[in-house]
C-alpha cells in the first residue's frame, strides 16, 4: 500500500534505566522508533532522578531526518563531591541542552564519511549545598567537524569488525557573544582503532585529544560511560565530559587541555538468548 510516514513510525524497542547509589536513585525508559524506510529516526528517555531529597524529571530526546538533520534535547541532575571528603555533596547543577546538526555524508561500501555543522545551547544551573547559593550559566557553541570509519558491523559479533574510526571538531563560543558565558574556541579529536582476531574476539584501541582557550569551557574526565545526557551526548557538539573508568566524576581531572588513551580486549563469556516474550525479560549475550 502506498507509504506513509505515520503508519510505520512507531516505537520498535525500549529498555528500562536504573542507576543507584548511596544516595541517588535513577528511574527511567528508553523508546526508539523508526518509519519503515529508515528516513526518519527517533528516541525518548524521560527519567527521574532523586538525590537527598532534591527531586529531578528529565531525560533525552532526539530526532534524525535521512542522515541529513539531527535535532537533540537533555536534561540531568548531576552531583559534585568536596575533594576531600567523598561521602559530603558540595553543589549539585541541573543542566538542559538543545543541538541541532546539519549533516552530508558520504558513504561507499568499504567506508563512510560525514561532513557537520550546527549549535547547540546549554544553561547550567548550581546550587551550592551548605547554603543553597544558586548560580546560573549558559554557553551558545557553533562548530563544524568531520567523521570517517571503515568499521564493518555484523550482527552477532560484540564489537565492530578490524577497522579505523576518527572524529574532529571545531568549535566556537564567540558566535553570538552576548549569550555565552565562556569565549574562546576549542578543537576535539577522538579516534578508534579495532582489530579482530580469533573467534569472535576484538582488541580496542582509542585516542582522545582536546584543547581549548585560556577562557572556554573545561574538559573534565571521569566517570564509567558516556552517557546522551549531557550536551554533546548525541551529537557530540559542545561535548566537554569524557569518561574515565576508575575515577569518578568528582575526582577533580578538568583543564582546557586533555589527552585520554586506552586499550580494551572485547571478548565473548557466552551467548544465552533465552528469556520471555511477555514480558520481554531475559538475558542475551555476556
Amino acid at each position: 500500500k502506498p507509504y506513509r510516514v505515520r503508519d510505520t513510525l512507531r516505537p520498535y524497542g525500549w529498555e528500562p534505566i536504573f542507576q543507584a547509589d548511596s544516595q541517588s536513585r535513577t528511574l527511567g525508559l528508553a523508546i526508539a522508533g523508526h518509519d519503515v524506510l529508515g528516513f526518519h529516526n527517533w528516541t525518548l528517555g524521560p527519567s527521574y532522578t532523586n538525590f537527598d531529597g532534591i527531586n529531578h524529571f528529565g531525560g533525552f530526546a532526539s530526532y534524525s531526518y535521512n542522515d541529513r538533520l539531527t535535532l537533540s534535547a537533555s536534561s540531568s541532575l548531576q552531583v559534585t563531591y568536596l575533594e576531600d571528603d567523598i561521602e559530603t555533596p558540595d553543589f549539585h547543577e541541573t543542566q538542559d541542552n538543545i543541538q541541532l546538526l546539519a549533516h552530508k555524508p558520504l558513504n561507499r561500501f568499504e567506508w563512510s564519511m560525514d561532513f557537520f555543522a550546527g549549535a547547540a545551547w546549554e544553561k547550567t544551573r548550581n546550587v551550592v549545598f551548605a547554603d543553597k547559593t544558586p548560580s546560573t550559566t549558559q554557553d551558545v557553541i557553533s562548530g563544524l567537524g568531520l567523521s570517517y570509519n571503515n568499521f564493518d558491523h555484523f550482527g552477532h559479533a560484540i564489537t565492530a569488525d578490524t577497522g579505523i574510526g576518527f572524529r574532529l571538531t571545531l568549535e566556537s563560543l564567540d558566535l553570538i557573544e552576548k549569550r555565552s558565558d565562556h569565549e574562546g574556541y576549542a578543537t576535539v579529536f577522538q579516534s578508534q582503532g579495532n582489530l579482530r582476531f580469533g573467534d569472535n574476539q576484538t582488541l580496542v584501541a582509542t585516542l582522545d585529544l582536546g584543547t581549548g582557550d585560556r577562557d572556554g569551557k573545561p574538559f573534565s574526565l571521569g566517570g564509567n560511560t558516556d552517557g546522551d545526557e549531557t550536551l554533546g551526548g548525541i551529537t557530540q557538539l559542545g561535548r566537554r565530559e569524557f569518561s574515565l573508568r576508575g575515577y569518578s566524576r568528582d575526582a577533580g581531572l578538568s583543564g582546557k587541555n586533555f589527552a585520554r588513551a586506552s586499550l580494551a580486549w572485547h571478548f565473548p563469556i557466552a551467548n544465552i538468548y533465552n528469556g520471555l516474550y511477555i514480558p520481554p525479560f531475559g538475558l542475551g549475550k555476556l
